[in-house]
């Protein structure tokens, strides 16, 4: 069989083409990886890192990113450094909101402010004292008499308790 000689030019052709080929299905690669993903609906979006979804406690969030997960029953604690952002799914023996926050203030001799209602929950900051941070809690009730509580003492992970609340999906029974 015959050699193939290929001119200098010719050569150069190739390799350029050859490269124009490789940055070309990188381009088309990546394009198809960042238009698969879909936006998370909540505030800075670009902070969340991956879903986290509980089986026993029947529900799933955003984690955003920096954060460790940690769960223990029916609380689930996401820590930053010293800070952190607890989810408590707890039992209140009331069948609204308000009736719960009631009881748990008469309680706790808290103070309850509401301040909106939002992605689902009722936002409130409870004060419980002259030395004690308040506390910012989303605070929703999933069913009968059971509560869904997302809260945090620490001013700099408000933001954070806001993607959380905003990406926060109660699974019901589908899932067992």
């Amino acid at each position: 069989m015959g050699q193939i000689t290929i001119s200098k030019n010719h050569h150069k052709i190739f390799l350029i083409s050859l490269a124009v080929l490789f940055i070309a299905m990188y381009a088309f690669i990546f394009q198809a990886k960042s238009s698969t993903t879909t936006p998370i609906p909540s505030p800075q979006s670009e902070t969340m890192s991956s879903e986290y979804r509980s089986q026993f406690l029947k529900f799933s969030f955003f984690v955003p990113s920096g954060f460790k997960v940690r769960e223990n029953g029916n609380i689930i604690v996401l820590s930053k450094e010293e800070n952190t952002i607890s989810i408590n799914r707890a039992i209140g023996y009331s069948s609204s909101v308000e009736e719960y926050l009631t009881d748990l203030s008469d309680k706790n001799h808290t103070t309850i402010k509401y301040l909106e209602d939002t992605y689902g929950f009722n936002k409130i900051q409870i004060s419980y004292g002259d030395n004690i941070p308040n506390t910012i809690s989303y605070i929703k009730n999933i069913d009968t008499d059971t509560f869904i509580s997302i809260s945090t003492s620490s001013p700099e992970l408000y933001d954070e308790l806001d993607q959380i609340a905003a990406s926060f999906q109660y699974l019901g029974n589908s899932q067992d």
